[in-house]
Order: C-alpha cells, then structure tokens, then sequence
C-alpha cells in the first residue's frame, strides 16, 4: 500500500514467494514498511496470513519430476509479465531444474517444450501424480465451480457445473484419457482427477457457527464498511473459511450474506448453544420481544411478548433456525437464544400489596407514576434495584421500596 491504510492505493505488487525487507519499527496506523528494491510501500506485519519468515522452497535441488497442481502458463522468461510459452495443465508432469534459475524462476520443460515458471512448490507443484493416487470411487467435494465435460478432455463440451463445496462420486479406477469419471445423481461427465486444485477429500472448511453477541456482518471486507445485516447473538451462519476478503470470512444467514472477522474467540461459537433444548418449554421474556410472523429477522411483527411474560416455545418445530412460539391463539417465531432472551426458571415472585400503592416508574421517588394495585391485590416481582422492588405490572414496570411497608413476599400455606 501507498500509505498505513487498507483503503490506500497499491505502491507495487510483492509476487507470493518473493523476498521484502520489513521493518518492524518503521510503522503507520499498524503497518509496517516494506521495501524492494527501490520500490517501498506499507502492509500488514501479521506473519500467519500474509508472511513466511524463512524462504518456502530451500530444499529443492537439481532436477526433478513434478506434476502441475494447476494449469500453469509456463514463461519465455524469467519475468511474470514475460509472454506464455505453453500450457502444463493440472497434474501433467514436467522436468523442473532448480539449478537453472533466470530472476528466481526456475527452468520447466515438458516434452519438447521449455520455459520458466516459479519453483514454489506449495501453490503450484506437486512430486506425485495425485490422479494415480487415488483407487476406486471416493466422495470429493469441488474446490470451486467445476464444469464437468462430456468427454475427457479440456475442449470438450460442459456435461453440467458442480458448484463449489458440492460433493461428487469420482472414479478413479473408470478413465478417459487421465481424466476420471464423475457422477452426481443421474449426471456424469469426466473431469481431472488431481485433487489439490479441484477437489477437496473431506468437507470443506465451511461451517455452521453460532453468534455470541449481535454481530453486525459487514458489506465487504473492511471495518469501516456498511452493515449488511445484524447477525444476532446465539442465532447459526454458514461461515466459508475458504471465501476470504482482506482476511474478513464469508457469512451468510438465510438469505443475508456479507463479511466477518472469522476469529472464533471473541465472536462465534462452534457448538450450537440450544443443542440439549428439545420439546416445548414454558420460557419467559427476559425483554420485550417482537415475535414475528416467519423464521426471518426482516419478518413482519406477528405479536410482541412483553418482558418477564410467558410463552411456549417448541424448540422440535424450527424455521430457518428459529423456533416457534405461541401464548393464547397467538404465534410466531423467534430466536431459541437463551441467554440474551429467554428465562428457564420464572423471574416473577409474588408479593401482595400492603396498602393501596402508586408504582413509580424509577427506582426512587418523585419520578412518574406507572400504576397503582389496592390493598391485598397480588403483585409479581421480577427484580431489585437501588433497594426498590421492581414489579412487572401488565406489561409495563413500576418501582417501590422493599421496605416491608408496601408489598411483602406471599407466603402459600401447605
């Protein structure tokens, strides 16, 4: 970057692999600088996600065979805006000499074609043939959009498209020219087997996580961007590890989508927080709670719970991960979340009025009024606070002091 700021232009790109000297004491706004040459700029000092602290390919010498883990388009020169000399496809093998380097580039050759390609074996090489590797039908789960063809070859037609993360049953024992047989349900079609670029041999790493406070995910990548949506607290997303911008993760709820930090810590929970909830229970309000009329957050209002009331919640009945909820003839649904919004236990104790009483609607006196009860009318309490009883009266909240003059604890006789 041209400055410490993500929003700031580029100075110059570091190709992946190459060397930079960064200076730890040099920052701006928590960069760091970083030279090449001549050319300098800023970028994060983050060492996991963006930075190797030692050189990636040292111990590879001397020619050896290895296998295209992409197609890669193999350099007339040493040089990344040099013109392509041929195509290795994925999982095609070629001769690459380590010891014959023209501006860190090393020599390819394939057949009777040759050139220069970076030697940087993690993101573009492989020393087996990973199509070999593989015996039978095994499930495998596409790394992007694949377009499955009709044939095995690369210019062939498009049989259909395997979306990212979908699983297929790829055969590697049934061949057609090093390509391998794929089939989902009644569509099949031939595609490469090697595995590191195309295919992913256990699920993915998307994954079903849970909010642990409102989140408010993102329109892009940047903090400073816009709110996409409120994720709220307890409620599940679908979070792509794989599907990264400016390190932000992927989110998605329902039909909502945007950007996160995926850090697990401070923001997600792994295990779902109502797991061992089944059945209906009896819950109530710990705040007034906009029940709505479908599982959506963008729903329309069904009815509002008021807070400290109750209502039966059926955690066996879901919609898009809420739950549904019902008082009297009235229902919806509503987040299952118990802790930022529903008490197990009943937070209203009952109390009985000493005298004809006025609530006041704070906990001290010469505030408003919020209601009055005569002598010997039953009261819930559903708190304290500053040494006044807080009472819940038909939805709405009055204060008295807990004095013993003006309500006492009722006592049920056995």
């Amino acid at each position: 970057m041209k400055s410490g700021s993500w929003s700031s232009g580029s100075s110059f790109t570091l190709k992946k692999y190459y060397a930079a000297l960064v200076d730890f004491d040099r920052t701006q706004n928590g960069f760091v600088h970083v030279q090449v040459g001549d050319q300098e700029g800023w970028y994060s000092g983050a060492i996991e996600p963006y930075w190797y602290e030692e050189k990636p390919n040292t111990e590879s010498k001397g020619k050896m065979t290895l296998y295209a883990k992409n197609d890669l388009y193999i350099l007339k020169s040493g040089d990344w805006n040099s013109q392509s000399a041929f195509t290795l496809k994925a999982n095609t093998p070629a001769v690459v000499d380590f010891d014959r380097t023209q501006n860190g580039f090393v020599h390819v050759k394939s057949g009777t074609q040759e050139g220069w390609y970076s030697g940087a074996m993690d993101p573009y090489w492989s020393e087996t043939k990973l199509a070999n590797e593989g015996k039978g039908k095994k499930w495998l789960y596409a790394k992007n959009d694949l377009f499955i063809l009709k044939s095995g070859n690369w210019t062939s037609d498009s049989s259909f498209t395997l979306k990212k993360y979908y699983a297929a049953l790829v055969d590697f024992d049934r061949t057609q020219n090093g390509f391998v047989h794929v089939q989902v349900g009644d569509q099949e079609g031939w595609y490469s087997g090697a595995i590191d670029p195309y295919w992913y041999e256990e699920k993915p790493n998307v994954r079903t996580l849970y909010a642990k406070n409102d989140l408010y995910i993102l329109k892009s990548g940047d903090w400073n961007s816009q709110v996409a949506f409120t994720l709220k607290a307890n409620t599940p997303a679908v979070v792509d590890f794989e599907r990264t911008q400016n390190g932000f993760v992927y989110v998605k709820a329902g039909d909502q989508e945007g950007w996160y930090s995926g850090a697990i810590d401070p923001y997600w929970l792994t295990e779902n927080p109502n797991v061992n909830l089944k059945g209906k229970k009896t819950l109530y309000a710990k705040n007034d709670l906009h029940i709505l009329k479908t599982g959506n957050w963008n729903s329309e209002l069904s009815f509002t719970l008021k807070a400290y009331y109750a209502a039966t919640v059926d955690f066996d009945r879901t919609q898009n991960g809420f739950v549904h909820v019902q008082v009297g003839d009235q229902e919806g649904w509503y987040s299952g979340a118990i802790d930022p919004y529903w008490y197990t236990v009943s937070p209203n104790t009952a109390y009985i009025c000493m005298k004809d009483v006025i609530f006041r609607d704070a906990p001290q006196w010469g505030t408003g009024q919020a209601g009055s009860r005569k002598q010997g009318e039953q009261v819930n309490v559903v708190g304290k606070e500053n040494g006044w009883l807080k009472v819940s009266l038909s939805g709405d909240i009055g204060y008295l002091p807990d004095d013993g003059q003006h309500l006492q604890k009722k006592i049920n006789k056995s």
